[in-house]
């Protein structure tokens, strides 16, 4: 993750708080890990092995902080894009 500059906060200063939001969810990424070794393999929890229900739930966190990484990754893309390159207020990011 690379934190924004002042340029970069003049033309989206909402990259601030993205910035922190990002690191918080690869924190919290990271914690349930740990906490979790079941985890560790990064290949997903088996579903005919028991595992207590909160693992199952920090699995999906996981997942989710995952997604919402990406959502972060495409608004930053956009915001470098040109308005006037966007024909459509739907751009395919």
């Amino acid at each position: 993750m690379k934190l924004p500059t002042p340029d970069d906060l003049d033309n989206g200063p909402e990259l601030a708080i993205l910035a922190v939001l990002e690191s918080a969810l690869r924190t919290a990424s990271t914690v349930l890990i740990s906490i979790h070794p079941e985890l560790r393999s990064g290949t997903g929890l088996d579903d005919s092995l028991p595992s207590a229900p909160v693992v199952w739930i920090a699995e999906n966190l996981i997942q989710q902080a995952d997604l919402l990484e990406l959502l972060v990754d495409r608004y930053r893309a956009a915001l470098r894009v040109p308005l006037s390159f966007c024909t459509d207020n739907s751009p395919n990011f």
